[in-house]
């Protein structure tokens, strides 16, 4: 799998805060664990 992906994260005012890593599973094309939940 590739690198961790970043985003940003922006403030109620709509400037940007900073970035935030997100998990693998982001980056998956199927969440078997919300197919699950449905």
């Amino acid at each position: 799998m590739s690198a961790e992906q970043q985003v940003p994260v922006f403030g109620l005012d709509g400037s940007q805060l900073g970035l935030v890593k997100l998990p693998s599973v982001f980056q998956t094309a199927i969440r078997p664990d919300l197919i699950r939940r449905a």
